[in-house]
């Protein structure tokens, strides 16, 4: 579900996609599909809130910005907690 982030981007995408909230810091994390997963051995269940986020800012660039959504994993998949929609422009590479 997470968008795929523009190639001019990549070099500083964050080292994870998604990852949790809450009482321990960032775990679980998701790598991006490119990347190896860094706890190959961690489960997401029902139930869990977890953020999808990226930073989409250009190497050498004086700006950049922020995505993120929250989401909860539920039995048939995930349900995004926010309906605010991300930026079709800059998703698109624009």
């Amino acid at each position: 579900m997470a968008p795929p982030i523009p190639e001019r981007f990549m070099a500083q995408r964050y080292e994870c996609m998604i990852h949790g909230i809450g009482l321990e810091e960032e775990n679980p994390s998701v790598c991006h599909p490119q990347d190896a997963q860094s706890n190959a051995d961690s489960v997401l269940e029902p139930g869990m809130v977890l953020v999808v986020e990226g930073y989409f800012g250009e190497v050498g660039g004086d700006h950049g910005v922020k995505l993120g959504d929250q989401i909860v994993v539920t039995d048939d998949g995930a349900r995004t907690l926010v309906s605010y929609p991300w930026c079709d422009t800059l998703l698109a590479g624009g």
